[in-house]
């Protein structure tokens, strides 16, 4: 599996970079667990006006999450969503609930991430802990002390090590066992330093931020802690996608008067050397997560403008101008389709061959019954968070079809 760093919501101190997206649906949902066996609707046209009954994105279950939902992670086995308190829902991949835990004490909060290993589920408790839950059975393994934890990520691979970054730029990396240190570090954030992400993957931890001297990425052995490579652009960039052997990332780069030119390149993750770069237009927001998986890289600008490369060679496969500005989007590969909730207008999937347009009838374009808080994706499924206006949150599951 190839997936995107884990970037931070970073909701603490003066900072506030909320990764939001509200969609919609036609209708009311039931807050119960049921399968979504409805016949297909007229098929969708093509942009250019052929009709199609191709790849969808189809509802199959909708279940009931936690309280004022925050997050989602999710993998072959199913899908760990987390509330504001410490509420953690988890729920196998037929939406037939597992376990429930809740983690926050007494003004604590669990605002920022989830991640998943095979074993495990880590997540970040403000203002002061990191804690993780066994998948089996949602008992805690360990909770270790850490200040101001505000994004993690876990060896995807070997499940071995946590990599968890606190708000003040401190790089604490854990035994996933015991919680136990393995080594710790101080990065040099800057002035005004800005959201964060990171990413463990293949021995490897990938830290990305931005502050008034640019945007940074930096590239540490997992097991020893010494620094691989670093790179820094000029300006803010995207937050980066971490595969087993790259690191994709858009980078804004220089600012002509209303025009933004900026790129989208390919970094080998062992050794930081340069495999391709793709001149694209900006700008990139620091909330706007570049994809990649199997062969595909994935890219949306703030004006609306999905691009896909070939994640080998960097060549343009497609450009689909979705006609919606894009603040915090996360586009996601599902099986052969690219998907991408919007704040406020809906979801957006086109395929991943040529950005034709994929028919989505729940939630569809744009509705108002919900806002989703986070999407995960495992495989050809889609897993979407999110909460009714009384604070109900729940879990939907959509799978992609040819």
């Amino acid at each position: 599996m190839i997936r995107s760093a884990r970037p931070s919501t970073f909701r603490t101190r003066s900072i506030t970079l909320i990764a939001v997206v509200t969609l919609a649906a036609c209708g009311a949902t039931e807050r119960v667990t049921r399968p979504d066996d409805s016949e297909p609707g007229p098929r969708d046209r093509t942009p250019s006006g052929r009709t199609s009954s191709g790849p969808m994105l189809a509802r199959r279950w909708v279940a009931p999450g936690p309280s004022d939902p925050q997050v989602i992670a999710a993998d072959e086995r199913g899908a760990v969503a987390i509330g504001r308190y410490g509420e953690i829902v988890a729920l196998d991949r037929r939406g037939r609930e597992e376990w429930t835990l809740t983690v926050a004490g007494d003004g604590e909060q669990t605002i920022d991430s989830v991640v998943l290993s095979p074993d495990v589920a880590v997540v970040p408790v403000t203002p002061g802990r990191v804690v993780a839950v066994g998948r089996n059975h949602g008992e805690v393994r360990w909770s270790t002390a850490i200040q101001d934890p505000v994004a993690v990520d876990v060896d995807f691979d070997h499940g071995s090590v946590v990599a968890v970054l606190t708000f003040g730029g401190v790089l604490d990396v854990l035994d996933s066992v015991d919680g136990s240190a393995r080594w710790s570090t101080q990065l040099a954030f800057g002035e005004r330093a800005g959201p964060v992400s990171v990413g463990v993957r293949s021995s490897r931890v990938v830290v990305a931020w931005g502050d008034i001297g640019g945007s940074h990425l930096q590239v540490f052995d997992a097991l020893s802690g010494r620094e691989v490579w670093s790179v820094v652009a000029p300006l803010f960039s995207g937050t980066p996608a971490v595969t087993s052997d790259a690191v994709v990332v858009s980078e804004n780069l220089e600012v002509d008067g209303r025009h933004v030119s900026a790129r989208i390149r390919r970094l080998d993750l062992a050794t930081g050397a340069q495999v391709w770069a793709h001149s694209l237009n900006g700008p990139f927001l620091p909330h706007l997560r570049v994809a990649a998986d199997h062969d595909i890289a994935a890219v949306v600008n703030v004006p609306g403008t999905l691009t896909a490369l070939d994640l080998e060679t960097g060549s343009l496969r497609w450009r689909r101008r979705t006609r919606r500005k894009q603040y915090a989007a996360a586009p996601t590969v599902v099986g052969d389709v690219i998907a991408m909730p919007t704040y406020g207008t809906g979801l957006v999937a086109v395929t991943a061959a040529d950005g034709t347009r994929v028919r989505n009838d729940a939630p569809g374009a744009v509705q108002t019954a919900v806002t989703f808080e986070g999407s995960a994706a495992a495989g050809r499924r889609l897993y979407l968070l999110g909460g009714r206006s009384r604070g109900e949150g729940e879990v939907w599951m959509l799978s992609a079809s040819s």
